[in-house]
């Protein structure tokens, strides 16, 4: 779940919007199921949220305390079918109910959260269709099929050395990729990972500086060299200079590693984000976007559903130090991080 940076972004809007939908007052309210699933083919454990809306004649804020009131918990089966180009069934991936991984503290109660959790190698040449059954309202909401976000092939900055480095000063840093199967949109980030050499001779991991560069959209499906750049790597050390704090205690900072991440989404979950997002105008009304589905097993009514079932995927490329001789002068005795006691002393 880590770098689920395409995930957490909508999750407390979808809730919030939730509790505020019209439902007509001539007919016992009916819960429908929220949900908020992305795939990713690099990794083998999956996760998936459903919840459900709930209505309440006090305070909503005071009411989304209790788990009980938007949690199916196990009163509904989760599953994801697999078929391959053929569209043959290869077959089902069923998900299981885990409070695994507590929730951060918010609106809605906290640390355990329910969630739905299967383990399982995917195929980037599959599709896969969500459907989530509640066994009492027979009612089934199911997505539309997903084909998976690919790897992207990163050409530039190059890692090909025994002792690979990279070159981030006051010039633009360029990014040229080959764009990957199935991908609307790429975002990119590196990582600055460091360690502190102490007073008494020990070190100590210091928390890893994130810097964030920016996004790109592509909407073909034909694969192609791609570029993106940004206009100077001045903002990397102005990350690490916000991102430290002094100590006397240490005599020493060095290098672990710096990453360079290309987090991609799919089509369906770039739309959602891109609905998402914050007005920028003066029209402050925003569409929905939802490829979710419901209806009634036993007569087919449709039922109203809301969420996102989708894919995304992380590419990564390691560099063990900065490039000689501007970048590492600039970490070393730059005007941002010169007081940090860098060093390239092992």
């Amino acid at each position: 779940m880590k770098n689920k940076i395409l995930v957490s972004v909508a999750v407390a809007s979808l809730f919030l919007s939730s509790c505020k939908k019209p439902f007509s007052v001539n007919a016992p309210y009916e819960d429908f199921p929220i949900v908020i699933g992305l795939l990713n083919a690099s990794e083998q454990t999956h996760y998936i949220k459903v919840y459900k809306s709930f209505v309440t004649e006090h305070n909503a804020y005071d009411a989304a305390k209790d788990i009980d009131l938007y949690s199916y918990i196990d009163s509904i089966d989760v599953y994801v079918e697999e078929r391959n180009a053929s569209n043959v069934l290869v077959r089902t991936i069923r998900f299981d109910t885990t409070t695994e991984i507590p929730k951060n503290q918010g609106v809605f109660a906290y640390p355990t959260q329910i969630i739905y959790k299967a383990d399982a190698v995917l195929n980037e040449n599959y599709k896969y269709k969500l459907f989530v059954y509640n066994r009492y309202t027979k009612k089934m909401a199911t997505s539309k099929e997903v084909l998976l976000a690919g790897n992207v092939n990163v050409r530039r900055p190059s890692a090909s050395q025994v002792f690979p480095v990279i070159t981030i000063n006051d010039n633009a840093l360029p990014i040229e990729y080959f764009s990957a199967k199935n991908t609307s949109l790429y975002d990119f980030t590196i990582t600055y990972y460091y360690s502190e050499q102490l007073n008494d001779n020990s070190l100590r991991q210091g928390n890893p500086i994130v810097w964030y560069m920016g996004e790109q959209t592509h909407q073909t499906t034909t694969s192609g060299l791609l570029s993106f750049s940004v206009g100077s790597g001045t903002p990397f050390y102005q990350k690490i200079a916000s991102g430290i704090i002094e100590d006397e205690n240490v005599i020493a900072r060095r290098t672990d590693s710096i990453v360079l991440t290309v987090s991609t989404a799919a089509r369906d979950w770039y739309l959602y984000l891109l609905a998402s997002r914050p007005s920028s105008g003066l029209n402050q009304n925003r569409l929905d976007y939802s490829n979710i589905s419901a209806y009634d097993v036993d007569n087919g009514k449709v039922k109203y559903a809301m969420g996102i079932f989708s894919s995304r995927n992380n590419t990564m490329k390691m560099f063990r130090d900065l490039a000689e001789p501007a970048s590492r002068d600039s970490l070393f005795h730059g005007r941002f991080t010169g007081h940090l006691k860098f060093t390239d002393i092992y």
